[in-house]
């Protein structure tokens, strides 16, 4: 009788274990999709010469040859560069600005509101 229980035991501990891994494993393929697939999201209107701005994040993969003041270039818009790139190592916790290959580091750009 004893053996019975034990094994009932050891089997719903077994299950219970792999329900949690599971459960680990698609949230974790939930965080590198939205990370990996470059979301945008909407966050501030802001004003620029009378006309409305959208701020917006996403994120984009570091490729070779990649520096912070090309992608301060490409996307900041009338923001002024040094304070762009203070904002995106803010933003990503970085102490310098080296970047890495194939990391990813999340950026605003700013778009026109067409209203």
């Amino acid at each position: 009788m004893k053996r019975v229980n034990s094994k009932r035991s050891t089997i719903k501990r077994r299950r219970e274990v792999y329900i949690r891994k599971v459960i680990c494993s698609l949230v974790l393929i939930a965080i590198f999709a939205a990370v990996g697939t470059g979301y945008s999201i909407k966050n501030v209107e802001a004003k620029d010469n009378g006309l409305e701005v959208e701020k917006y994040y996403k994120s984009i993969q570091i490729t070779s040859g990649d520096t912070l003041w090309d992608i301060a270039n490409e996307y900041r818009g009338n923001q002024e560069i040094k304070s762009y790139i203070k904002e995106i190592k803010k933003m990503n916790n970085l102490k310098s600005d080296q970047i890495n290959d194939m990391s990813y580091l999340t950026i605003m750009y700013y778009e026109q509101d067409p209203a």
